[in-house]
């Protein structure tokens, strides 16, 4: 029987999993049309955290949205709370994360990112002829983001990709009135247009996952970053950058150029190209 010694001796040793899963949300884990995340799928991160594999979630979502639509059916997947211990999210590119603590969730924001509310008052006003086809995303607390309505009819959905890519000209329009305009940025999604910090981006939350592997002394052999856009792919670069031995699970419909790491294109989109990576990695993981 191993004494107290021991037992701190074994708490500290690395920890070092052969595969690690970092995923997007929309388009990913969910339809980004419906909006519905696909259960098979968290499923699979719940099988992942009960085998003691650490799982990541990096997003431009709100760490409002998540708790909401994600971590309800993660939950009931997990064997006890203490296995989220195990799950890091970042929300809002960077700006906003949650991990876990004896199942608990410990929220961190970066302060130094606030949106001016004279700019949010100006977003919500040229929003407001539009507002049955897109709408002012209320959670978030880092940036702004307009979204689709979303649903299951395709010209409606088009429609509204209309109107979203509009809306993106005239928030370009909008920020060339403010003194910070060089700070700024405008990113359009599959379903929404952010207008964000510069510093926001999915290569702060890979070195937020990397920090936080490193506090709890978790050093996967791999990684596997699943995405449907080029703002994705900026997270498994920085991953290479690190000296990580990465794969790019890309799912999305637009055209990604040539990466300097192993890139996995799948031949279904968004979370049903998801599962597609995901089943051939269970058949046979020594192709990732």
């Amino acid at each position: 029987m191993p004494n107290n010694f021991e037992s701190k001796f074994e708490s500290k040793k690395e920890k070092k999993p052969k595969l690690m899963f970092v995923f997007d949300i929309d388009g990913v884990i969910t339809n980004p049309d419906t909006k519905e995340p696909n259960k098979k799928i968290i499923e699979r991160i719940g099988a992942d955290l009960n085998q003691e594999l650490p799982v990541a979630l990096i997003t431009g979502r709100s760490i409002n949205w998540i708790e909401n639509n994600i971590m309800p059916i993660l939950k009931t997947t997990i064997e006890n709370n203490q296995k989220l211990d195990l799950l890091f999210t970042s929300g809002e590119k960077g700006s906003v994360s949650v991990e876990y603590v004896n199942g608990e969730p410990v929220k961190k924001i970066d302060e130094n990112i606030v949106m001016p509310v004279q700019l949010m008052s100006e977003v919500k006003k040229i929003i407001q002829p539009y507002t049955d086809f897109i709408f002012y995303d209320e959670t978030k607390e880092t940036m702004i983001s307009i979204e689709i309505k979303g649903g299951e009819d395709d010209k409606k959905i088009e429609k509204q990709k209309e109107v979203l890519f509009l809306i993106g000209i005239q928030l370009k329009k909008i920020i060339e009135n403010f003194d910070f305009k060089d700070l700024l940025k405008i990113d359009l999604t599959e379903i929404a247009v952010d207008l964000q910090f510069k510093s926001q981006s999915k290569k702060i939350s890979t070195r937020h996952i990397l920090d936080w592997l490193k506090g709890k002394n978790i050093n996967p052999f791999s990684y596997i970053v699943i995405g449907d856009s080029p703002s994705d792919a900026e997270a498994a670069e920085e991953f290479f950058t690190q000296g990580c031995d990465i794969t790019f699970g890309y799912v999305g419909k637009k055209n990604i150029q040539k990466q300097p790491f192993k890139t996995k294109i799948a031949s279904e989109y968004f979370d049903q190209g998801t599962l597609e990576i995901l089943d051939e990695v269970l058949k046979d993981k020594n192709n990732f």
